[in-house]
């Protein structure tokens, strides 16, 4: 650097002019000639030299210790010590290297802090996202998978940095990665997951990177779409059940009909016998489209709930007391287990009711004669809840059939269902109802040993339950 070079120039010359300065006073100073005289001017000459070599190894030591001072700054930015700063107030060449290396470190720290937000950023989108990916590198291997796609796959913390086919577990996956690393194009697949249960997905597959015509990696993106497909089995199954349910009373009356047409009108007995079952084929038809625009309205929450202070001792009696004569027709025992005090609720009674009403009707339905069937109804003092329960000693149904007796026109025993000519629709207008008010509904079965279905309904309103919990707290 010219500064470093002009200060040690300095310092030589100053030597020199030191040497001749104080070397012209002391012949000045001591004009004899002589050994004397020599030796005099010897020892001046060497103090003088002396005297300008320390000047100058000072200022050279000054400019060497600046020169550290510059490097072990650099050497700490390059380690990434970016709060690192060179203090050098000269306005000479150094100190101008000196400002050049603070804005480079204030720039990269900048920059630094930007990435580290952005950073931030992306990782809290990725964990955030319902929905999985994978990002697998050139080599195969998956650098990054976000929460969502480990709970899909069952991934581990030590899955990262495998290759795909060992992290996915999973041929066809694994088998469109490697088709978008071969191609370059983005592609679509629908899979079959097993983890944690048989699920499926929707994968979206594109190239990432890359140069020569090959990707640099892949990002996958994993949706769930097993609810998806679920809806689209239901919404399907409801229009064959419909369409199959609608058919079979309307295809009975029209058969009765066209016995009528053919000649029956001229015999009597054949007329009321045909007359009689279109009107019973009618009801049950008119039954299954109330039913059908009940539970439509239930669900699109159409229906305004009149909640009241009721009593569910004196309902579930009253409810019980209206199939006595059919349970003893049938020669079941229908008894109840009630409490002796009064049991409030506030609820919509006519629902309720109508609640009670299906889970007997189902109840008795599927009870032989000589069974029994219980309605018990008791106070929940934990959860601040009413637990209305009918249990019945019919054949029961497999574990596997508990979760879906609630769907529309569900039937665990297809043949004895359209026996006893219900509408398929009971249990789901149950739920719909029971879970309008807040509450649940769940059965309990196992084949041979009956069911029993458990309705929770809460006591009082959410806002008068908050403001009683409120009170109690003296707020």
């Amino acid at each position: 650097m010219r500064s470093v070079r002009w200060r040690l120039t300095m310092s030589y010359v100053a030597v020199a002019l030191l040497a001749a300065i104080f070397l012209a006073a002391m012949d000045i100073a001591v004009p004899q000639h002589g050994p004397e005289r020599l030796r005099q001017l010897s020892a001046a000459a060497g103090l003088a030299v002396t005297a300008a070599a320390l000047i100058g190894y000072l200022l050279a030591q000054q400019a060497t210790r600046s020169l550290q001072e510059v490097t072990e700054v650099a050497r700490r930015l390059a380690a990434g010590h970016l709060e690192q700063r060179v203090y050098w107030g000269g306005g000479d060449e150094l100190g101008d290297l000196a400002a050049a290396l603070n804005r480079t470190a204030e720039a990269l720290q900048a920059r630094n802090q930007e990435s580290w937000e952005e950073r931030e950023r992306l990782a809290a989108v990725l964990a955030h996202m319902e929905s999985g990916v994978l990002l697998v590198d050139a080599r195969g291997r998956v650098v990054v998978a976000n929460p969502a796609a480990r709970r899909l796959l069952g991934l581990g913390e030590r899955d990262v940095e495998r290759p795909h086919i060992e992290v996915t577990r999973n041929f066809h996956l694994s088998e469109a990665i490697d088709e978008v690393f071969h191609s370059g194009v983005a592609v679509r697949r629908e899979l079959t997951l097993v983890h944690g249960g048989e699920r499926w997905v929707e994968v979206s597959l594109a190239p990432i990177g890359g140069h020569e015509g090959r990707p640099g990696g892949v990002l996958a993106v994993i949706n769930d779409v097993t609810e998806r497909r679920r809806l689209e089995q239901l919404r399907s199954d409801f229009v064959a059940n419909v369409s199959h349910e609608l058919r079979t009373p309307v295809t009975a009356i029209q058969g009765f009909a066209e016995t009528l047409l053919d000649g029956g009108l001229e015999d009597a007995e054949t007329c009321r016998a045909c007359v009689g079952f279109i009107d019973r084929e009618a009801r049950r038809l008119s039954r299954m489209v109330e039913d059908l625009l009940e539970l439509a309205r239930l669900e699109a929450r159409q229906v305004s709930l009149v909640r009241q202070d009721l009593d569910m001792v004196q309902l579930a009696r009253e409810t019980v007391e209206r199939f006595a004569d059919r349970a003893a027709r049938d020669g079941i025992l229908l008894r109840t287990e009630l409490p002796a005090r009064r049991v409030g609720a506030y609820v919509d009674a006519d629902r309720i009711e109508q609640v009670l009403v299906n889970l007997l009707d189902n109840a008795l339905k599927y009870t032989p004669s000589g069974g029994s069937v219980t309605v018990r109804l008791e106070e929940v003092e934990p959860e601040d809840c009413v637990r209305l329960s009918v249990a019945d000693t019919g054949a029961g149904m497999p574990p596997g059939e508990l979760d879906r007796i609630f769907e529309r026109f569900y039937r665990v025993d297809k043949g004895r269902s359209r026996q006893t000519g219900g509408t398929g629709l009971g249990l789901a207008i149950v739920k719909q109802i029971v879970e309008a008010h807040g509450g649940s509904v769940r059965a309990e079965s196992a084949p041979g040993a009956g069911a029993v279905f458990h309705v929770s309904l809460p006591r009082w309103r959410p806002e008068l339950s908050r403001r009683a919990a409120l009170g109690q707290a003296g707020g």
